[in-house]
């Protein structure tokens, strides 16, 4: 099965992000915590996007919202 940006973690997406973006420091940091296979599902759904820097953005963003309400859910 082929992996698509939208299967992607927040945390695959933001390593996809920073490597787009050339931010060395943030694409280290979150290689550190990648399995090698979650790296290359971020490469592969990159390469099947034909737009994906706009994508991988409107995502982050999505998922980070989501990530807060599910927070603010448990910490009732």
């Amino acid at each position: 099965m082929k992996n698509t940006i939208d299967q992607l973690s927040l945390t695959q997406l933001k390593f996809s992000q920073a490597g787009m973006n050339r931010d060395t420091a943030t694409w280290l940091a979150l290689e550190a915590k990648l399995p090698l296979e979650q790296q290359y599902a971020c490469i592969e759904a990159l390469a099947l996007e034909p737009n994906p820097n706009e994508k991988v953005k409107r995502l982050i963003i999505a998922r980070g919202f989501q990530q807060r309400q599910r927070q603010r859910i448990l910490n009732r």
